[in-house]
């Protein structure tokens, strides 16, 4: 039982104030402490579909309008019409990022799509993609996920998103207000292609 539920069966606050447990958009927290979790995406705007609202970009061209492409490109969006591409050029980094507030839970669960596509697919790591959460200092608080060219098959395979699952310990950063950050570099050699889209960011435990 949640502390909010104790009192209001208590008699000490309304009881109209306390959450509905059968909404699907709740769930207990990871800690044991009987709060409530909000199962919402804490990205705003994680499929690019509404740029710029939400990110920062550096450069500003990074999300990209299928309809915009050659018709003989290969590339399309994940879902709506916009697509993250990062990487694609040489000698370049390329940052989105966006603040969020992390609920009181132990772990976030990252989800959505990806794609790399590379010109070197095997020997050395030459270009990355990093997806962090950081502090207003820009100081690593974890690592989330990332890829280099050797997670590609090669840059001429058939495009198919794969999907995106990791999970990762919030409670060093819980209801705290963070940085989610998505860093790609490309060397002077042999491009990369990074692409992101549909990406949701939630407590553990939401559909």
């Amino acid at each position: 039982m949640s502390r909010l539920l104790a009192l209001c069966l208590a008699g000490l606050v309304a009881c109209a104030n306390v959450p509905d447990y059968d909404d699907p958009r709740l769930i207990p927290d990871d800690d044991g402490g009987g709060d409530v979790v909000t199962c919402t995406n804490l990205l705003v705007n994680g499929a690019f579909d509404t740029t710029p609202v939400g990110w920062t970009f550096n450069p500003g061209d990074i999300v990209k309008d299928e309809r915009q492409l050659p018709t003989d490109h290969p590339f399309y969006a994940s879902s709506g019409d916009y697509f993250a591409w990062f990487g694609g050029s040489y000698n370049q980094t390329k940052i989105a990022s966006q603040k969020i507030t992390v609920p009181n839970t132990a772990k976030l669960k990252l989800t959505g799509k990806y794609f790399v596509a590379a010109v070197t697919t095997a020997g050395n790591m030459e270009d990355t993609v990093k997806l962090e959460i950081v502090d207003d200092a820009g100081k690593l608080l974890t690592f989330v996920t990332g890829f280099s060219n050797l997670d590609s098959v090669s840059e001429t395979a058939t495009f198919l998103w794969k999907d995106l699952h990791t999970e990762i310990p919030s409670q060093p950063f819980a209801t705290k207000a963070v940085t989610f950050r998505i860093t790609s570099v490309n060397d002077a050699m042999n491009n990369t292609n990074f692409l992101f889209d549909s990406l949701e960011l939630k407590p553990t435990g939401c559909l």
